[in-house]
């Protein structure tokens, strides 16, 4: 089966084309969403495309699926009106006049709505939200910014005050513990912390603080501080929800052949300014991205608006088409009906769902048909029973004819004409002819030849007087023969005669015997 045969066996198929509609959307979304996931975006960013991408598609699909309808029935309605189809001029007229009702103002709601969308769009992103939350986001992060330059002065100062002591040194561990402690109360310090490469050296936290222990150290910030002499970050502790800021500086004075000292410091956050400077940033992330969007959203209502204009126009047009359909239908099924009638199929009944005037002219159609019916099964009745007798006829002359042919006497019936009607097998046998040179032939020109002609001449002779046998003598084949013909003359019930039969036996061997 070829590709053509599959799709015209599948063309109908409402499953296989919404099913291929489904995977076709499926692998444009996830093709989409690749995409976008390669240009790292936020992930929030990146749904909200997918999102409107389906809106589209769908969009996009309905509008095309209603354009095809739509144009197809005014195709359709135009080739019918080309061919001068019955109906086809008022259904023509009746659609233009509902599609003509209903585009005036459809085109005047699509204006309108657009232009209200367009202004309301406007009117949303020229508001002063921007400025508002991107001062506020700008606040935020300055506090962020600020805190961390504390942090970063108060990390070196403390680095500074535990200058000169040798970390490394097991018996100076109490003095810097000491020192530790009395700069975390002094600088109001949540966390304060040494390493020596990525080893824990000695760490303070503030009791006050809510912390339950010493939050982990990313090892990139102490790389970093390590490489740059500074570096600062800012993460969530285990058991809050406040936000620490933390700031490294790496110890000016510590031995080249060691790994660097870092040491860190922590502030923490209150939790409810951690969460509305979080608030804030994922509002004005939000709004960005709103705006990022603002012409893929007006696109998408104004594709939403002429979808919506088209199913309009799809109803007008179909209204039109089926009150159109309700008149041209009935009309249709009596054209088709008396065409069908004509051809001689008197079985066919306009089936056709009508209770106004049409359906009475249905009505009288059909009866009329009934009785056409009924005539022609009378004649049909009367032609089966003269059918029948000619079959009987005609198996009362095949029976003869089998009787004629299995009886030792030649049989040759002869009509009103004088010509051959039929011969059996003996006759031809003795005369010495084929079945095509005597039968339909008068028996004088059958029997002229030398040979026969005293055979035609008795028969002429014998049937004058309607009935009689004679003795003939012939040369047949070359052999010396001797007949007896027996001729009777065949009479109808006026005593008209129609027709003769003549008995031919051959005396030939009774003669030699004697």
């Amino acid at each position: 089966m070829g590709l053509r045969e599959k799709l015209r066996q599948n063309r109908k198929n409402h499953r296989l084309i919404v099913g291929g509609l489904v995977a076709l959307l499926l692998l444009f979304t996830g093709l989409f969403y690749l995409a976008q996931r390669g240009r790292d975006l936020p992930s929030a960013l990146v749904t909200n495309r997918v999102l409107l991408f389906v809106l589209w598609y769908v969009n996009v699909l309905l509008t095309l699926i209603i354009l095809f309808v739509l144009l197809r029935n005014l195709i359709k309605l135009l080739i019918e009106r080309r061919h001068r189809v019955l109906g086809s001029t008022f259904k023509s007229k009746l659609v233009a006049t509902y599609v003509g009702l209903s585009l005036i103002p459809v085109l005047m709601l699509f204006a309108i709505a657009t232009e209200l969308l367009r202004g309301s769009m406007d009117r949303w992103f020229n508001t002063p939200v921007a400025p508002v939350l991107e001062r506020g986001n700008a606040v935020a992060q300055a506090l962020y910014d600020q805190i961390e330059r504390t942090n970063l002065r108060d990390a070196g100062r403390a680095a500074r005050e535990i200058q000169g002591i040798d970390i490394d040194d097991p018996q100076q561990r109490p003095r810097l513990d000491r020192r530790l402690t009395a700069l975390l109360g002094e600088l109001r310090l949540t966390t304060l912390e040494v390493f020596e490469g990525q080893d824990f050296v000695s760490g303070f936290i503030d009791s006050q603080s809510g912390l339950p222990d010493l939050p982990d150290v990313d090892r990139s910030l102490l790389e970093q501080a390590a490489q740059e002499g500074k570096a600062t970050a800012a993460l969530t502790p285990t058991g809050t929800r406040g936000s620490l800021l933390m700031a490294a500086v790496a110890l000016p004075d510590h031995p080249a052949d060691k790994p660097p000292a870092v040491l860190v410091v922590g502030t923490l956050l209150d939790p409810g300014l951690t969460a509305q400077r979080q608030k804030l940033v994922e509002d004005y992330q939000a709004y960005r991205q709103i705006v990022v969007q603002k012409d893929d959203l007006r696109a998408s209502h104004i594709l939403l608006f002429v979808m919506v204009t088209m199913v309009i126009l799809l109803a007008s047009s179909w209204t039109g088409l089926y009150l159109a359909r309700r008149v041209t239908l009935p009309i249709q099924a009596l054209a088709e009906g008396t065409r069908r009638i004509s051809g001689g199929d008197l079985s066919h009944r306009v089936e056709v769902e009508a209770d106004d005037e049409l359906g009475v002219l249905v009505d009288s159609f059909n009866r009329m048909t009934g009785e056409l019916a009924s005539s022609k099964d009378l004649l049909e009745r009367s032609n089966r029973e003269l059918t029948t007798s000619n079959q009987r006829l005609g198996a009362e002359r095949a029976l003869i004819a089998a009787v004629l042919e299995n009886v030792a006497a030649g049989v040759v019936s002869i009509d009103s004409q004088g010509r051959i009607f039929t011969c059996n097998g003996a006759a031809l046998n003795m005369l010495r002819q084929r079945e095509e040179d005597v039968v339909g032939r008068p028996f004088e020109e059958a029997w002229g030849d030398t040979d026969r002609r005293r055979l035609a001449a008795a028969v002429r002779e014998v049937g004058r007087g309607g009935h009689g046998s004679k003795e003939v003598h012939l040369t047949v084949g070359g052999e010396w023969k001797t007949f007896e013909l027996k001729v009777t003359a065949l009479r109808d019930a006026a005593g008209v005669v129609q027709g003769g039969v003549v008995v031919i036996e051959d005396l030939t061997e009774l003669i030699k015997a004697q």
